[in-house]
C-alpha cells in the first residue's frame, strides 16, 4: 500500500507513528492491556482439549511460523468445591450458577 493510497487520517497517524520502532515498542509496552485467555469449563466429563492454541488449530506448515502461540487458563469447575470459590459476590454467584448447570 503506497502512502498516497492511505486516505484515512487515523490510518496515516498510525502508519507514521509505528514506522519508528521505538514508538511501536513503547506503545505496546505501555498502552495495551494484557490479555488472559480463560476457559471456564463445566461439562460433565474432564477437560481433554489441548491448553495451547497451536494444539487446537491445524495450521499448514508454511504458516505455522506466523501463528501466535499462547496457552489458555483452564478453570475446570468440576474439580472445584463450592466452598473453595473465591472472588466478589457476583463472581461467586456466577460460578455457582455454572456449577449447578
Amino acid at each position: 500500500m503506497s502512502e498516497e493510497s492511505i486516505q484515512n487520517p487515523h490510518d496515516q497517524l498510525f502508519k507514521e507513528a509505528f514506522s519508528h520502532t521505538e514508538n511501536a515498542v513503547g506503545f505496546f509496552q505501555n498502552y495495551l492491556p494484557p490479555v488472559l485467555p480463560l476457559v471456564l469449563f463445566q461439562g460433565g466429563a474432564t477437560w481433554t482439549a489441548d491448553l495451547s492454541l497451536s494444539g487446537l488449530i491445524d495450521i499448514p506448515d508454511g504458516l505455522a511460523l506466523y501463528q501466535p502461540e499462547f496457552r489458555h487458563l483452564l478453570v475446570d469447575l468440576n474439580h472445584i468445591n463450592a466452598d473453595e470459590l473465591k472472588g466478589t459476590l457476583i463472581v461467586r454467584t456466577c460460578l455457582l450458577a455454572l456449577k449447578a448447570r
